[in-house]
């Protein structure tokens, strides 16, 4: 487990969905050829956000939003390119990140 140091947060991503280096979004699959041409389409228009859970917080994160506190285990969103991705022994994704990237929070 990575503990976060300063401003910044971890947060264990949804899994991924939608478009993939080898199909697209509706699961046709891409030759080799036109894969780089896809990708930086996807890189331009999918930079959107992404969903996940809220792992822990670095001692100097701001967590207040408006009158919800951020706790462990409730989930985000936050900007799908934002911070630093790290894979655990579980094999599962934990991003790093600072709390400013962030956008808000995903109330039940």
């Amino acid at each position: 487990m990575i503990k976060p140091e300063g401003h910044r947060v971890t947060v264990r991503p949804d899994p991924k969905e939608g478009p993939t280096k080898e199909t697209t979004g509706s699961g046709i699959y891409l030759m080799e050829k036109t894969r780089e041409k896809f990708d930086a389409e996807v890189n331009r228009e999918h930079r959107s956000l992404t969903k996940g859970t809220f792992v822990e917080a670095g001692p100097r994160a701001d967590l207040k939003f408006t009158d919800v506190e951020l706790k462990p285990g409730m989930r985000l969103l936050f900007v799908q390119y934002s911070g630093i991705v790290d894979e655990e022994e579980d094999g599962q994704e934990l991003w790093i990140m600072n709390d400013e990237d962030i956008l808000g929070i995903i109330l039940p």
